[in-house]
Order: structure tokens, then C-alpha cells, then sequence
């Protein structure tokens, strides 16, 4: 079976740094869809590239088909990745949001798309067993295609651990989406693809018990659940509004605003900091508020506990986690506690530290 997609109308998209600074934009190309013919003498084309590769010990060589068509490239943000940005799924130094910072996305408004696979789905986000499963699984049959979702940059393109044969695409729009347990990976890093590019046939490697695209999402190194991102019954983008937030170096996702959030349904994807200091849970979506009062008004005043509480003092300690670090070893190396870290991060006792987060200790 041969996955499908309807390519749309390219979109444009720009990211905005926490200080409101435009650090890039990048316009997706137009594509359309070919004829029946011309679609199947494409994937004809990657089929006989994946079998030379299979004889070959030339990485590229699923790329080399002569006969392969030609395609128009999309226009994205040049960049190019090396050294250990290529080597792990969950690097966290691409896209990186500021601890308080937030993407808002419009997914209704993205155009740009593919459904990775039409296949069925068998495995969601969530716990697995004594494990965490951290995206969705689609079942495949051997060497069905995968699609890319979006327009980007390949950052990843290895052999990777449970993952077995995994890719993670880097997309303008600050989100990496990852593709793993292939027979063969079609593209290699630094490759300019766009959205419905065949990128990889699937397979079984790495920890798989049956054929099947293992799908991530995620934003500075963290998967969140792709149930806010894919709509599985109409194999397409959800039609309403994604918000994620950096919480104390947790990624928090949801499809309502986050306290402090407004959805801006007139521009495109933007990063910014929050307009409030309150990070509490995630709120149900109203109708838009009044507008605000006089900063000078008592009830638009925070607390005195707090603006202690969010305030940050000049003397304030920070340590970046390395290998092998725990909460109980940070807390013994500055003089510390394990439960006063977690109240300056606004984290658990249970959070699982990534490499390279930084955490306030003072």
C-alpha cells in the first residue's frame, strides 16, 4: 500500500524571539499533484533507490535514481546541521524556548501539510506498560512509504537505539517532527524537503514488535502528545489553535490558552513571553476578556507573594544538567534541597531531567 497526499497552497511563517525580535521567516513553495502516472513512476523510482541502497554501501544511494523526478524545492530557512545536533532525537539546542516562552500556532492556518501514513492507528501518547510512550504509532505493511509532514530541514538520519532507522525534520514554524522504525531512510541531513516528500519505507527496526511509522512531535527537545497536532480520523491537522509553553524546562501543550495566552487568528506562528506571571494549568477556552485596566489599578496589581514569588534575584544560582545528574546530586553540590529546587523551577520531585536543561539551585 502506497500512502497518498494532497499537497496545498504554500503558506508563509515567521518566528519571533522572546524579546519580539524576528530571528527568521521562510515561505513554503506552491506544489501540487501530479498526474496518477507521473505519482507512480515516483514511487517506482524510490522503490528501485531503496533496493540499490540495500546493495550499496553508498548512504545516498536512495537518492541517486536518475529516473527519479525532479520536484520544485521548497523555500525554507537556510540552515544546516553537524557534530551532535545530528545525533540525538531529543537535542534540545534547535527551537530552544526560554524557560516562560510561548509558541502559538494557528494549526487551521497551515496549508503546508501531509499526513505522514494513511494507516490505521495503534498505539497513542501516553504510559505504555512501566514505560512512557512519547508518539503515536500508525501501522504500516513493509516498505510502505512515509511522507513528511511539513516543509524543513533534515536534522537527523541515522540508526538510533530503540528507534531503530529514525529522521527528525526541523520545520521554520519552531516544531520537529520525528519518524522512526524505517527499513530505509530516503533523505540524509542537511536535505531541503517538502511537505509529502516520500522520506523513508517503513519497517520494524529498532524496538518494534510489527511494521509501523513511530510519529513524535516536539519543541526544544520535548515530545508532546501529537493528539493536540493530528486530527487521526480526518488524517489531517487539527482545525483549531496549538499553544506550548516552557514551565520551569517542562513543554506543556494544549488546544486551549494556557493563563496568559491570546490566540492570534490574523499571523502567523510566533514566539513570545508570557503576559503574566502566573504559569498556572492550562485554561478552558473563553470568549476574548475586556480590556484590561490601568496598570496602576489594585486588581491589576500581582500579589506581593507573588511578585516575590516570580521575581528573580541578582544572585541567583543556575546549573546546567550533564550526565548522570540527579535532583538529589544537584541539591547536595550547591547546599540545597530537592523540594526547594522544584519550587524555583515549578517542577516534581519526579520530573526526568533532559541534558543541557538549566534549573535555578539559589
Amino acid at each position: 500500500m502506497i500512502s497518498s497526499c494532497s499537497i496545498f497552497k504554500g503558506t508563509k511563517g515567521s518566528i519571533v524571539n522572546d524579546k519580539g525580535g524576528a530571528s527568521g521567516q521562510g515561505e513554503y513553495a506552491t506544489a501540487t499533484g501530479s498526474a496518477a502516472a507521473d505519482d507512480a513512476a515516483r514511487e517506482e523510482a524510490y522503490r528501485r533507490a531503496a533496493s540499490a541502497q540495500a546493495d550499496s554501501p553508498t548512504k545516498g544511494a536512495a537518492k541517486a535514481d536518475k529516473n527519479a523526478p525532479s520536484k520544485p524545492s521548497p523555500r525554507v530557512i537556510p540552515r544546516t546541521y553537524s557534530g551532535i545536533q545530528t545525533e540525538h532525537v531529543r537535542y534540545q539546542g534547535i527551537s530552544t524556548m526560554a524557560p516562560g516562552a510561548e509558541l502559538i500556532l494557528p494549526l487551521w492556518q497551515i496549508t503546508d501539510f501531509c499526513y505522514p501514513h494513511n494507516g490505521k492507528v495503534i498505539s497513542r501518547y501516553g504510559p505504555r506498560g512501566r514505560s512512557f510512550h512519547s508518539g503515536v504509532d500508525i501501522k504500516t505493511v513493509p516498505m510502505d512509504t512515509i511522507r513528511v509532514a511539513m516543509s524543513g530541514v533534515v536534522r537527523m538520519s541515522k540508526m538510533y537505539s530503540g528507534y531503530g532507522n529514525v529522521i527528525v525534520v526541523n520545520h521554520d514554524n519552531g516544531l520537529e517532527t520525528v519518524y522512526a522504525h524505517n527499513t530505509t531512510n530516503l533523505v540524509d541531513v542537511n536535505d531541503i524537503v517538502a511537505a509529502g516528500d516520500p522520506i523513508a519505507l517503513s519497517g520494524r527496526t529498532g524496538r518494534a514488535t510489527t511494521e509501523h511509522l513511530h510519529f513524535e512531535v516536539r519543541v526544544s527537545g520535548q515530545a508532546f502528545n501529537p493528539d493536540k497536532f493530528l486530527d487521526y480520523d480526518r488524517q489531517s491537522l487539527r482545525s483549531d489553535t496549538l499553544f506550548v509553553r516552557n514551565r520551569g524546562g517542562s513543554i506543556i501543550a494544549s488546544n486551549s490558552p494556557i493563563k496568559g495566552s491570546v490566540e492570534v487568528p490574523d499571523r502567523p506562528a510566533i514566539t513570545r513571553e508570557p503576559s503574566s506571571p502566573d504559569l498556572g494549568e492550562d485554561a478552558p477556552e473563553r470568549p476574548a476578556a475586556a480590556p484590561a485596566r490601568p496598570a496602576t489599578t489594585a486588581q491589576s496589581r500581582p500579589a506581593p507573594q507573588q511578585a516575590a514569588r516570580t521575581a528573580t534575584p541578582a544572585t541567583a544560582k543556575y546549573h546546567t544538567v550533564v550526565k548522570g545528574n540527579t535532583l538529589y546530586a544537584i541539591a547536595r553540590t550547591y547546599g540545597t534541597s530537592v523540594s526547594e529546587i522544584c519550587r524555583l523551577n515549578g517542577i516534581k520531585e519526579t520530573k526526568k531531567l533532559q541534558l543541557g536543561e538549566r534549573l535555578r539551585v539559589k
